[in-house]
């Protein structure tokens, strides 16, 4: 859940240690690095860096799920613009192209106002807002 406003407030600086240190782990790190730097030097400098983390995460599994295909839902606001959500199944954060496809969906319009098609279909086209 996302929580309340009220669950935020009770939350301390200890809670969020506590969380931090249970969920982020050197088993599950993905580092990309660029520079002049090879990976026989760098990777002693990670290790020193980051030998405070536990080799694996304490993550609770998510179950399975089957998506529901073919739900719509209309929300009517009195705003002057449209707001088109789409979500389909996706990969698994374990699977062997789960990184690959996230870089592709950056790269292609997912993320910031830097991606190609927002470049392409509202700075250079001008067909959206």
């Amino acid at each position: 859940t996302l929580g309340t406003a009220g669950s935020l407030e009770q939350l301390s600086p200890a809670d969020l240690a506590k969380q931090y240190r249970r969920i982020l782990a050197r088993g599950g790190l993905t580092i990309g690095m660029v520079g002049a730097i090879d990976a026989e030097t760098l990777a002693p400098i990670l290790d020193e860096v980051f030998a405070g983390l536990p080799e694996e995460a304490d993550l609770v599994p998510v179950a399975e799920l089957d998506p529901a295909l073919g739900r719509t839902i209309n929300d009517d606001l009195a705003v002057p613009q449209t707001t088109i959500l789409l979500g389909l199944p996706g990969l698994k954060r374990n699977d062997p192209d789960y990184q690959a496809a996230y870089v592709m969906n950056h790269i292609l319009g997912g993320g910031t106002f830097t991606s190609w098609m927002y470049q392409e279909v509202r700075e250079k086209r001008g067909l959206s807002y």
